[in-house]
């Protein structure tokens, strides 16, 4: 008994390279439900409906369930993807006169669509898609603050990150994520270089290098050399930074644009927003260890 205290002891110990959380805390963020987690982060929907109204993700999620709601039903083309006035009417246009041939080559609303049918907001049945009961709801009352919960925790673990994208599997980077909500948490109130974020990161996580070893070697010509660092790093902001947090309105992603795509990012800032603060409750460190201080003194 005493060797499994002793044991259970160090394990809740709060570890500087997590930032305050324990490796008992990090085995949870990495493998458990969210709703197992309330010692580390928990969510609230008591936040004003206002904070979300601009939020992109909700933009273009309730885009889509109007453009389904008022069409009734829309059929599905040969391939099975939604049909192209759909998908040119969601998809952001480089340039005037662009048109998109086809969902498959628009990965954006592609991800949407399974998203929202996902979510229980759609369906496809009979080669026609369409609203469920539940997308009716949100087309007739709006988009709610629980429904944003709901998309929110769906991307955080169902939805496959590394789908969009060309670079490495890397599935810690999602694994991770209320890791890294907890890091924005800690550093960026204020602006932050992104940087920061894969430093910390790094720290909590070195074996994320792993991956990227053979990588590097392998692609040194096409990734202009790049670093497992750099590669990582790229991932991180494309992933985690751009496509789920700016995406959700949980950060300010700060960029000058008066340089190249590739200087604007590396050289990016972010901060958290006022959504960000709403919506998640966290667990100080400071308080965590008084509660780890309480359960020493009465072990069972």
């Amino acid at each position: 008994m005493k060797i499994k205290w002793l044991e259970k002891s160090v394990n809740s110990e709060p570890v500087d390279d997590f930032l305050g959380l324990s490796p008992e805390q990090m085995h949870k963020v990495l493998y458990c439900p969210l709703d197992e987690m309330n010692d580390i982060i928990w969510f609230k929907s008591s936040f004003e409906r206002s904070l979300i109204e601009d939020v992109p993700v909700v933009k273009k999620t309730t885009l889509l369930i109007k453009l389904l709601g008022k069409a009734g039903e829309a059929k599905a083309t040969q391939n099975g993807y939604l049909p192209k006035k759909i998908v040119n009417t969601i998809c952001e246009k480089p340039f005037d006169n662009y048109t998109v041939q086809s969902e498959e080559y628009e990965l954006e609303v592609l991800s949407l669509r399974y998203t929202v049918t996902d979510c229980g907001w759609m369906k496809k049945k009979s080669g026609k898609f369409s609203l469920t009961k539940k997308g009716k709801l949100i087309f007739n009352k709006g988009f709610t603050n629980a429904d944003y919960i709901t998309l929110l925790k769906y991307w955080m673990k169902k939805f496959n990150w590394s789908f969009r994208d060309g670079h490495s599997p890397c599935p810690i980077v999602q694994q991770a994520s209320v890791f890294l909500l907890y890091l924005l948490n800690r550093k960026a109130v204020e602006l932050i270089p992104a940087e920061h974020i894969t430093q910390l990161f790094i720290r909590a996580f070195p074996i994320a290098l792993e991956e990227f070893g053979s990588e590097a070697m392998e692609f040194k010509v096409t990734q202009s050399q790049k670093s497992p660092e750099e590669l990582l790093a790229s991932i991180l902001r494309l992933r985690f930074l751009e496509r789920f947090a700016q995406y959700f309105g949980l950060i300010d992603y700060v960029i000058d644009e008066t340089l190249s795509y590739f200087e604007r990012n590396e050289n990016a800032q972010v901060k958290t927003t006022k959504l960000f603060n709403e919506v998640f409750g966290f667990v100080s460190p400071e308080k965590a260890k008084l509660l780890k201080t309480a359960d020493i003194k009465n072990p069972h």
